[in-house]
Order: C-alpha cells, then sequence, then structure tokens
C-alpha cells in the first residue's frame, strides 16, 4: 500500500474532526471531502506549505475553464473554496504552516429572492390530496405540517408520534441543542391529529411508510427523499409547472410570515435559523423582489 503523503495524512484528520468534534452532517462531509481531495488531487502538492497564492489562483482559473461539469455555478465555485478554506483553518489550529485562511476569498454571488408558492399554487396543491384513505390522511398532515411551520425536511422526518402538541404550537425536538416551540395552525393541527388517531401501528415516528417495506434500520420512517416524491406527486396532480420541493415550502412559510407583519426575531425564531444574518437576508431579497415586482 502506498505510503500516505503529508496532507493526505492531515487532511483525513479533517475529515475526522468535521464529523466528530464538529457534529457536521454526513452530506457536508461528503462535499468537503470531495471538494478538498479535488484540490488535492490536481495541485499534486504533497506538504501544506505548499499551497500558495498562486495555486490557489491557478485552480480558480482551472475550476473556470476547464473544471469538471463546466461551466459551474457561482456558487458551486465558491463551495469549492470554503471547503479549502475551512482545510486550512484546521491546518492552523493544528499549529501546522500553511496559506492564511483569510487569502481565500469568494465571489460575489448573484442574491435571488428565494422561490415560493403563490396562495392559489398552495391551495391548489393541498386541494389535490382527496379521499379519506390513509395515504391521503398522513399525506394531508405531513403537507400541512410543513407549510404551517415550515419546517425543513429532515426535522420534519425525525419527528415522533409522541410529539408535543398544544393548541397552536408544536415542539420540534433537536439532539444537541435545546428544543424548539413553532407556531402551528388549526389546520396542521386537526391533520397531524387525525393521522394519529388512525395509527394503529408501533412504529415510534409520527410519518411512516403505508406498506410492508422498512427501511436498513428496521423501521417505516419516511425519509427526506420520499417526502420530496410526496410534494412532487401532487404538485404535478394539482398543474404547478415548476419544480416544487421542500425547501419551496419552506419558503412559502417564511413569505406568509413576513406578508402577516412577522419581524426579524419571529422569522429567525419559527425557521430556525441559527444565524440572524441568515435570516436577515431572506426577509432583504424577499422585500427586494416584491419591491422590483411593483417597478
Amino acid at each position: 500500500m502506498a505510503r500516505l503523503s503529508e496532507i493526505q495524512r492531515l487532511s483525513h484528520h479533517f475529515f475526522c474532526h468535521l464529523e466528530e468534534e464538529r457534529g457536521c452532517s454526513e452530506k457536508t462531509i461528503e462535499n468537503y471531502a470531495r471538494y478538498v481531495a479535488r484540490f488535492l488531487r490536481w495541485s499534486a502538492v504533497k506538504h501544506p506549505e505548499e499551497i500558495t497564492d498562486d495555486i490557489v489562483c491557478a485552480y480558480r482559473s482551472w475550476l473556470d475553464t476547464q473544471g469538471p461539469n463546466r461551466p459551474l455555478a457561482q456558487k458551486t465555485k465558491n463551495y469549492h473554496f470554503l471547503a479549502l478554506r475551512a482545510f486550512l483553518r484546521f491546518l492552523h489550529t493544528q499549529g501546522v504552516s500553511t496559506l492564511e485562511p483569510k487569502r481565500i476569498t469568494l465571489a460575489k454571488e448573484e442574491t435571488r429572492a428565494p422561490v415560493h408558492l403563490t396562495k392559489n399554487e398552495r391551495t391548489r396543491l393541498l386541494d389535490a390530496i382527496d379521499g379519506d384513505d390513509s395515504r391521503a390522511i398522513r399525506d394531508k398532515a405531513l403537507l400541512q405540517l410543513l407549510f404551517a411551520t415550515g419546517l425543513r425536511v429532515s426535522e420534519l422526518c425525525a419527528l415522533d408520534i409522541d410529539v408535543e402538541l398544544s393548541s397552536d404550537r408544536i415542539t420540534i425536538p433537536h439532539r444537541e441543542k435545546e428544543s424548539r416551540i413553532v407556531s402551528l395552525s388549526k389546520e396542521a393541527r386537526q391533520s397531524v391529529c387525525a393521522w394519529r388517531a388512525m395509527r394503529t401501528d408501533s412504529e415510534s415516528a409520527l410519518f411512516t411508510t403505508l406498506g410492508k417495506h422498512t427501511r436498513a434500520d428496521g423501521t417505516n420512517r419516511l425519509t427526506p427523499r420520499s417526502v420530496q416524491r410526496i410534494l412532487k406527486h401532487y404538485a404535478t396532480k394539482a398543474g404547478i409547472v415548476h419544480t416544487v420541493t421542500p425547501q419551496t415550502v419552506r419558503h412559502t412559510c417564511a413569505a406568509a410570515l413576513l406578508e402577516h407583519g412577522a419581524g426579524l426575531s419571529a422569522l429567525q425564531e419559527q425557521l430556525g435559523y441559527e444565524n440572524e444574518r441568515t435570516a436577515r437576508a431572506y426577509v432583504r431579497t424577499t422585500h427586494a423582489a416584491e419591491q422590483g415586482s411593483t417597478d
């Protein structure tokens, strides 16, 4: 087996750091690993001190002209350098001599207002769920809850059947942080209660599959991919021509909050933004889009 170079050994420690100490998601670690590995493979550096401004500049040019799947979107190119900057920052915390992370700059991206559904589209999508069988009851509860709360799809899938509901609130548990309480519409609460009332299985998950198919972990808990398929099915059935994803529903919830006069702190609390800048950017881009539509 070929001996690992110093930079390869350090990159391995970096990925372990992301997983064990920072608690990054599997997808984030996968992306960082791919982007850092791509840079190391292209540059062929063996030692951290070989990473210089000139090499980074040349790599940027390569991504612009000959990189994978070109042309790369500016956002994707920035992801490459976010990963590289995080790697360099890790090296510095370990006392390793290499390029200063602040030397890695990101290009300015075009600010786009988040796409959300109109009131008519939202109504049509929910009305596309017809019938009173278990599938219809489950899907109505699932989508009503998404629209009412703006939950991330991972948060939705992680909910258990004994999740705490009040008259107008739902408690969203978190494995590593305090649970947060978000607003819940009357319709969403009634739909969730109807779904729970008809359950006869012993699954702990709030939203489950309806067949005998089980996941690798032995449960019938719905996955984010399953929710995406459910949403796509009803969006198509409702005749909505543009792509509708769980993130679209999340943006729709945020737009409704802003329309009803919600402030920055209320938006941040409802959607679970840890960084106020994220909520502020959403408010800014949404208001800019609304202003532009009236010009």
